[in-house]
């Protein structure tokens, strides 16, 4: 196997979960910049027209690949180097993001599990409050579910009282 197809495969695989070596194939036919048809690079890369197909949607959704408004539609990588960064730079926030999950997993596991809250009433100024670090809670969402929990909480103790709350801002 060519060893650029092999090269292109390993940088790829880690970005695009999808990516295998007829991935590779087809994009070593793109990368030398020509606009070339499914059939074209179906030659240069010893791959059947169907699969070529199925690959460049994959790579279309991936938008690794770019086609023109052609009949017979035609393929080409726009800029593969920008390409590349941007798919890397996509990896990166998700793990940036994969990192801050699992960071909130440890503090809640490392709290026992449960927060604690304050609420704090003053005349028309309601504030909610992590009990633990005593930060005032900004996520709309963390204020939204302590309020469900806290109107659950209160009709288990008094099931026949209405209670409303106003949402948390």
């Amino acid at each position: 196997m060519d060893e650029e197809v092999l090269r292109l495969h390993a940088l790829f695989q880690n970005l695009v979960p999808t990516f295998g070596l007829t991935h590779a194939k087809v994009c070593r036919a793109l990368l030398n910049g020509e606009i070339k048809t499914a059939k074209q690079i179906g030659k240069e890369s010893f791959i059947s027209p169907n699969k070529v197909y199925g690959i460049l949607k994959d790579l279309l959704q991936q938008k690794i690949v770019s086609t023109t408004n052609t009949n017979p539609a035609s393929y080409h990588i726009p800029s593969p180097q920008k390409t590349f960064v941007r798919l890397v730079n996509q990896r990166i926030s998700l793990l940036e993001k994969r990192i801050q999950e699992f960071g909130k997993i440890i503090e809640n596991t490392a709290s026992g599990g449960e927060k604690e809250y304050i609420i704090r009433i003053m005349g028309a100024q309601t504030k909610l409050f992590d009990n633990t670090t005593k930060a005032f809670v900004k996520e709309p969402q963390e204020a939204k579910q302590v309020v469900k929990q806290l109107s659950e909480y209160l009709k288990q103790l008094e099931p026949e009282k209405q209670y409303t709350y106003a949402a948390y801002k």
